[in-house]
């Protein structure tokens, strides 16, 4: 494993923003991590672990710290019965993990389909999609403890799943998760998820009974109409997350708007998607200098070249501010901010 230093970070994100990293690794080898953190405690910087850069967001300037990239790769199927044991590297492409799933049959995250990023990132945001989230077919994940200097093992009440958000999150600097397991069904009779744009798109091409790979192929066209190619339109996918609210305060937003987009939740709060909220604001389609929120999709932030991430930060900070004058709601962004 080679350790270069003063590498620019932009090229490894996608929303293509970022300074340089004072140490820059890639992980191939489990067997290296200890070395990884090793040579950190040396130098004194702390260890970062880079996936796919779809969630991150890097600081201007140098970061001080040794920022790794993780290309672990290894997929494995294990059927027991009706059930299939998933276990995945964390360097592996999420929705690759998903596409050979659905080939083989095995249902359970279909509906996570077309996410970017790797199979390590997923666990830290609990990614969800369609009513469904990664929480639900977890079983365990393997990761390098920072602070006792060894690999542990998260059943799920060790990570404390919520909505986008886990244990890792919180405690980012402190994991490193090289390995998940998740547990699949064969089922062969599978549901599509309930969701207007998804139905929609299934009537549309007459679909009325769709299997697995029905239901991912709608979900990936939803998905790509929906959220622009990172790969020719820099950006990080949904930047804010949809609010959770207590019910009294929806029924009161309600009343204000009342074409309010919400979902009850069974713990009885609400969910108000955050693209309505930027939306409503007037905000979506609209440019800030080097950046803009999608024309199709109000949560989505385009980087157009030549901004800096200290200007993206300035646009989060106006958005936020119009939607909470508007609805006294404050949003959260989605990626994370490494400085």
């Amino acid at each position: 494993m080679q350790i270069r230093e003063n590498i620019p970070l932009a090229p490894h994100t996608t929303l293509k923003l970022g300074g340089s990293a004072r140490y820059f690794a890639t992980l191939t080898e489990t067997s290296d991590v200890s070395n990884v953190f090793r040579f950190a405690k040396e130098c004194e910087v702390e260890v970062f672990m880079l996936g796919g850069g779809s969630n991150t967001i890097f600081a201007d300037g140098v970061i001080d710290k040794l920022v790794v990239r993780n290309q672990l790769c290894g997929i494995s199927f294990e059927e027991i019965g009706d059930e299939v044991i998933v276990t995945a590297a964390a360097g592996e492409s999420w929705d690759e993990l998903v596409k050979q799933a659905v080939a083989g049959g095995f249902s359970g995250i279909e509906a996570l389909s077309g996410i970017p990023g790797t199979v390590g990132a997923a666990p830290v945001q609990n990614i969800g999609a369609y009513g469904a989230q990664l929480a639900d077919t977890f079983v365990s994940l393997t990761a390098w403890d920072k602070e006792h200097g060894e690999f542990r093992e998260f059943t799920p009440s060790d990570c404390d799943f919520s909505y986008r958000n886990s244990l890792f999150k919180r405690q980012f600097a402190r994991f490193f998760i090289t390995e998940l397991k998740l547990r699949l069904q064969v089922d062969q009779s599978p549901s599509a998820p309930d969701y207007g744009s998804l139905q929609a798109y299934l009537e549309k091409n007459r679909i009325e009974n769709p299997d697995l790979t029905e239901i991912r192929d709608a979900i990936v066209a939803v998905r790509s109409s929906r959220l622009p190619n990172v790969e020719t339109t820099p950006n990080a996918g949904s930047f804010f997350t949809n609010p959770v609210i207590d019910r009294s305060q929806a029924d009161e937003l309600e009343d204000k708007f009342p074409d309010l987009v919400r979902f009850d939740l069974k713990d009885g709060q609400v969910k108000i998607p955050a693209g309505w909220l930027i939306e409503k604001a007037g905000l979506k389609g609209k440019s800030f200098g080097n950046f803009r929120t999608s024309a199709d999709n109000a949560l989505v932030l385009i980087h157009d070249g030549g901004g800096t991430t200290t200007e993206l930060l300035s646009v989060q900070g106006e958005i936020k501010k119009r939607v909470e004058d508007m609805f006294g709601i404050v949003l959260e962004r989605e990626p994370n901010y490494v400085s």
